[in-house]
């Protein structure tokens, strides 16, 4: 999958990664993301399932991921896109707005913000003063246009799900099995990945895995080694570390830790 990237750079100043892939044909498993993300489809076509519906992504598409979206995608024909990647405190510095905000298409044609998107990463990438401004006002018409303000509508199913989430986020380092989840939640098996799954869209050892990769990835933000890192979020190996980082970021974290490092600089 590295070779498919033709570019990556972390905009401290924004909170926004940016990524540029080209002839995209690796396939990326059922997972989340706990920031928004944003990208643009130049060239090819790619086969994205998300929340239980399947798109076909083609040359002008924008695509939008809300924080917990569950997504996969497969290649169709060769896939070129650019791709943010933005912190929810970055969003709500750029709305104006809490983080209850959310996208309404998942997927979007719009040839105006499809080229200012382009045009943002562009300045984004070249560290232009401009960029922040382009960045808001780029914002500004696809809020108008392309999000709504969410409410929580919790139910008692929900209530249990974010007891056992947070109970994975608080022992998330520690080999953890699905026998100790039933009993935490009083729920059978069956029932608690059935909950599990309805309302987090992964199972709960896929959410585990999820978790890891956000905290790793802080980790190499925050300019630790791969290997400390692996070893830090109860990983096995540094091989399974490698292979599942580049199966949900896109890129291994020795090269993610490398672009970091060098964009900082």
């Amino acid at each position: 999958m590295t070779d498919n990237i033709k570019n990556f750079y972390y905009d401290k100043d924004l909170n926004i990664e940016v990524y540029s892939f080209d002839n995209l044909t690796s396939h990326f498993p059922s997972h989340f993301h706990d920031y928004y993300v944003i990208g643009i489809a130049e060239k090819g076509e790619r086969i994205l399932h998300l929340n239980d519906k399947e798109y076909t992504l083609s040359k002008g598409d924008i695509f939008f991921f809300n924080p917990k979206d569950t997504h996969s995608c497969t290649n169709k024909k060769p896939f070129r896109c650019k791709i943010f990647h933005i912190q929810k405190s970055a969003m709500s510095y750029i709305t104006k707005k809490d983080y209850n905000l959310k996208f309404i298409n998942n997927v979007w044609k719009n040839k105006d913000v499809f080229n200012k998107l382009l045009f943002l990463y562009e300045n984004i990438i070249t560290n232009d003063k401009q960029k922040e401004e382009i960045l808001i006002n780029t914002f500004k018409i696809i809020m108008e246009k392309n999000s709504k303000i969410i409410k929580n509508n919790a139910t008692e199913q929900i209530y249990e799900i974010n007891s056992l989430c947070s109970f994975i986020n608080k022992h998330y380092k520690e080999h953890i099995s699905l026998k100790q989840l039933c009993e935490y939640s009083n729920l059978s098996k069956s029932t608690l990945s059935r909950y599990f799954i309805k309302s987090m869209g992964v199972t709960p050892y896929r959410y585990l895995q999820i978790l890891r990769i956000q905290k790793a990835r802080e980790l190499l933000i925050n300019g630790h080694n791969p290997i400390d890192v692996a070893v830090n979020m109860g990983f096995s190996d540094q091989s399974h570390f490698s292979n599942l980082f580049n199966s949900f970021i896109g890129i291994p974290p020795g090269i993610y830790k490398k672009h970091i490092n060098n964009n900082e600089k």
